[in-house]
């Protein structure tokens, strides 16, 4: 009878252990969470600044490409353009091999 209570007893606390030991690492991950979330706001604010920077990067180098070749620019062939549509129609459709 001694010994079942001394092995009940071991049972208990090591559950109360376990329970412990689980509480401590679910607040650990809370406080974790919680100190990340201030993080994504700081790093949106300096990746915006970078994409503006990057933008005004963009629109000065297309002003002065502008400002050089106006009259190339304005002929180079882009797609979705007609001058490049008619170019690919114009070619004939390859035809796949048959696997057999």
């Amino acid at each position: 009878m001694r010994r079942d209570f001394t092995v009940r007893k071991r049972i208990i606390l090591g559950g109360v252990i376990l329970l412990v030991l689980a509480d401590v690492g679910l607040a650990a991950y809370s406080w974790q969470l919680s100190s990340a979330l201030q993080m994504p706001q700081q790093q949106r604010a300096v990746e915006s600044k970078q994409h503006d920077l990057l933008k005004a990067d963009i629109k000065r180098a297309q002003d002065k490409a502008q400002a050089i070749r106006p009259s190339r620019l304005n002929s180079v062939p882009l797609p979705g353009r007609a001058e490049f549509t008619s170019r690919i129609s114009l070619t004939s459709p390859r035809k796949l091999p048959t696997v057999g």
